[in-house]
């Protein structure tokens, strides 16, 4: 027989069994112990959240590794933009993600959220420029200079003279001097690459 315990809603001695993990006498009295948890959840997100002077609610509890804010209700870190959207809102349906017009990822105004796809995300991202591209993006073989000098000097269909084979302002005498490949100047030259660079 395990040892009797005092639940902590009641005070009641009871024998612990699996469903209450020795916590609660009672189902009710679980029941209390859960709506007390939404009531420190109310309290976590009133004091957690300050208003910026740019109107976004900004959280200043946890952040995840994506620095968006995260909270733990129940034992599992939910973040807290969704939450504040689901209060709301009501439930977020699977697979549909909670956005920002904002771009601030502690926001969690409701007014500055939205819900759409992975796909709605990226177009978001990509009509506010957030993405990486040219210099930014990790993968670059060249800088934004190199790009206009590419452009500048290449000199397409060039007859006479050769430069070990290849003339220095051709397609594939930039692509040798620039270490990326023919097609790469190519779509540098036709503006397929690059297109923000003038």
């Amino acid at each position: 027989m395990a040892p009797m315990k005092n639940c902590r809603i009641c005070k009641t001695p009871f024998e612990p069994r699996s469903w209450n993990v020795g916590k609660y006498c009672s189902i009710p009295c679980r029941g209390i112990a859960l709506r007390d948890r939404a009531g420190t959840l109310e309290h976590r997100l009133r004091t957690k959240y300050k208003r910026r002077p740019d109107g976004c609610l900004e959280w200043s509890g946890l952040l995840d590794t994506g620095g968006y804010g995260v909270i733990k209700i129940i034992n599992k870190s939910t973040k807290v933009h969704r939450v504040m959207w689901e209060r709301k809102h009501g439930p977020i349906p699977p697979g549909v993600k909670c956005l920002h017009h904002c771009d601030n990822r502690k926001c969690g105004d409701v007014a500055h959220l939205f819900l759409g796809s992975q796909t709605d995300n990226i177009h978001d991202m990509v009509s506010k420029n957030r993405h990486a591209h040219g210099e930014t993006n990790h993968h670059a073989k060249l800088t934004e200079e190199q790009v206009r000098e590419i452009r500048r000097i290449h000199q397409p269909n060039i007859l006479g003279q050769r430069f070990n084979g290849t003339h220095p302002c051709s397609t594939s005498g930039l692509a040798q001097r620039f270490g990326i490949s023919p097609k790469t100047i190519r779509q540098i030259i036709e503006r397929r690459k690059w297109k923000h660079v003038p």
